[in-house]
């Protein structure tokens, strides 16, 4: 599982682009204290095209990119954090919902209008309402196809 190389050496890739490449070039990516999260973020960099280098020891385990793929290698961890597929299209390319910010600038908006014209009430019930759509709302959304889902439906 730990890869290492000479500082002053090229790292050795299966694919020729990549053969200049030297550890000087690396940047930490991330650092772990379960081995097990770590491999994850392995697996998916390396499903990815990206070949990170991981190091480190039982407490704390360092993985490494290219910093040329550090921006992708961001993108990858970020979207693609479950192992869901899209019911509609078959893609893994799924993103969280991002259920409290639109919770909040519904109530916020609420708020003003109700301070607007004056209704106290309005903010409580319509923040009950809100809150109780957006909990039924699917939690996923695939970022090729569009569909919203929940996985546990």
């Amino acid at each position: 599982m730990i890869r290492t190389a000479h500082p002053t050496r090229p790292l050795a890739h299966a694919r020729g682009d990549n053969r200049n490449r030297r550890i000087e070039d690396l940047v930490t990516f991330g650092r772990y204290s379960d081995p097990a999260v770590a491999q994850d973020a392995k697996s998916a960099l390396t499903d990815a095209g990206i070949e990170p280098v991981v190091a480190g020891n039982e407490e704390e385990i360092d993985v490494f990119v290219h910093e040329a793929d550090g921006e992708r290698a961001v993108d990858v961890l970020t979207k693609k954090s479950t192992d869901l597929v899209c019911p509609a299209c078959g893609s893994r390319d799924i993103e969280r919902a991002h259920k409290l910010a639109i919770f909040m600038v519904l109530v916020a908006a609420t708020y003003g209008l109700e301070l607007a014209i004056n209704l106290p009430s309005l903010t409580f019930f319509a923040a009950v309402i809100i809150g109780g759509a957006l909990l039924l709302a699917p939690s996923y959304r695939c970022t090729a196809c569009g569909k919203r889902f929940d996985p546990n439906a």
